[in-house]
């Protein structure tokens, strides 16, 4: 059903937004289809100093962290490790590549602690 110019201006005046569909940015979506999942080793998460640093940052313990075969859900956080050089920070969803890879470059850590310091995840 579609609206006159004058139903619309009514709206408008009454402060009622109209609703449009929304289209989906399906190269996000496809881009995010084509990532692979790196396998997360619980050995060597627990001893990498730089996620023992994340996770004091963030405020949780390792014991706190629900680890599955592709991510790590602490509390509101979900990371997960992929094969790409990109660190990104989405709706609470961390993506990145290895721990060991982001531990052994200064610019990779750098973009890891300027995507974590726009977090509030802990109560």
């Amino acid at each position: 059903m579609s609206l006159s110019h004058k139903q619309k201006m009514y709206l408008h005046e009454m402060g009622i937004t109209l609703w449009s569909k929304k289209t989906v940015d399906t190269n996000s979506i496809n881009e995010q289809k084509t990532k692979e999942w790196l396998t997360i080793s619980t050995d060597e998460l627990a001893s990498s100093t730089l996620f023992s640093d994340v996770l004091q940052l963030i405020g949780y313990s390792f014991g706190e962290c629900s680890i599955t075969k592709n991510s790590i859900s602490c509390g509101l956080l979900s990371w997960s490790f992929t094969n790409s050089d990109e660190i990104q920070l989405q709706s609470n969803q961390l993506t990145t590549p290895n721990i060991s890879v982001i531990s052994n470059s200064a610019l990779l850590k750098k973009q890891l602690w300027q995507q974590l310091s726009t977090l509030s995840i802990k109560d």
